[in-house]
């Protein structure tokens, strides 16, 4: 998902420490084996990010708050629904989740109710 993983995969983990520095050959085979070790811890945290259902339920705790905001594009995406309105007028947010992408998130999912809708009666004789 475009935009859920915002951390950069440095030196000392999900931290935003110390840059790779390559000077020659040497540091750059070391650099290359710290990197592999890097997302060898990383990636099997990022896989449950492939899965819905993950995402619509318990989302990984790393995710924090863009959780919510994953979880608000996903039921969108189903159109609108009395879930996705509690998530978005009921559930407590935070600050970083202004009235605009609530409103974004709610405007796709009108568009989506829609196209849905127009769907059905497509395949109704």
């Amino acid at each position: 998902m475009d935009g859920t993983w915002r951390r950069r995969i440095g030196f000392t983990g999900f931290s935003r420490g110390e840059q790779w520095r390559i000077t020659d050959e040497a540091s750059a085979a070391e650099v290359s084996e710290q990197v592999r070790r890097r997302l060898d811890d990383v990636v099997p945290q990022l896989l449950p990010l492939l899965d819905r259902n993950t995402l619509l339920g318990d989302a990984p705790e790393f995710l924090k708050s863009a959780a919510w905001l994953t979880r608000g594009w996903l039921l969108a995406e189903r159109g609108s629904s009395e879930e996705l309105e509690r998530l978005l007028f009921a559930e407590p947010t935070t600050h970083e989740f202004s009235p605009v992408a609530k409103k974004a998130i709610g405007e796709w999912a009108t568009i989506r109710s829609e196209a849905l809708e127009g769907q059905r009666c497509r395949r109704t004789p």
